[in-house]
């Protein structure tokens, strides 16, 4: 048990020491905004 406690600590500064975990939101975010783009393209407005 106290192996995986370290092992996803030491996991963890990794991730965030190389912004692995920032860039995927971001481009969560990204992706996200862009299917909306895309919806509002497609989708004819209400009159």
């Amino acid at each position: 048990m106290r192996k995986i406690l370290l092992l996803t600590v030491a996991a963890v500064f990794v991730l965030s020491g190389c912004n692995t975990i920032k860039g995927t939101v971001n481009g969560i975010g990204k992706d996200t905004q862009k299917a909306g783009e895309w919806v509002q393209e497609k989708v004819p407005a209400p009159q």
